[in-house]
């Protein structure tokens, strides 16, 4: 049941990862999103019909980000993104020193379709974020802050400041998706 489900989820991600349409890849990954939800209610119903009506363990997993992921800004949204992705399949999750990974606390499958998730929604993130920025749309915004007297000013957005905000608001929509179907 696991593997069909995983190799499902994994299909419906790398169809989202190839779409040129916004819309497709948000209905993919809401989709696959949903699955891994129900996968986690599965397990709950097999478990009560094992044979010796024990229940599963719950495991603990080190998920740990790649060299790549090692930038500051952006380990804070990966981390981010996989705790919005372990809300939504009952995993939890402890954040490691300096925002390197995550441990989960989940059963096998759950703990599965998260890293599947993650791995398939960070690529995305990432590439979706590079490609916004390269369009320059960002440059027209203004982010507020505070002068030195503590007033808030308007200043010009830059290319930082402009990533770290779609990243939140990536993470924020995969939330909300999750929000959506409930």
């Amino acid at each position: 049941m696991d593997d069909r489900y995983v190799e499902r989820i994994g299909a419906l991600l790398a169809k989202a990862e190839s779409t040129d349409s916004e819309h497709e890849r948000l209905a993919l990954i809401e989709k696959a999103q949903h699955l891994a939800a129900k996968h986690s209610i599965d397990l709950a119903v097999a478990a009560a019909r094992t044979p010796s009506g024990a229940a599963p363990a719950l495991e603990v997993d080190r998920f740990v980000f790649s060299d790549e992921q090692q930038n500051r800004n952006l380990k804070k949204h990966l981390v981010t993104l996989m705790c919005v992705i372990a809300a939504s399949n009952d995993v939890r999750v402890d954040v490691l020193p300096s925002s390197v990974g995550v441990v989960m606390y989940g059963f096998a499958g759950d703990l599965l379709a998260c890293k599947t998730l993650w791995s398939s929604l960070s690529v995305q993130m990432v590439a979706e974020a590079s490609t916004w920025i390269r369009t320059g749309a960002w440059r027209s915004q203004v982010m507020l802050r505070e002068d030195r007297w503590g007033r808030p000013e308007a200043v010009p957005m830059d290319a930082r400041v402009a990533r770290s905000a779609f990243y939140t608001g990536y993470v924020g929509r995969i939330g909300d998706l999750d929000d959506d179907r409930r």
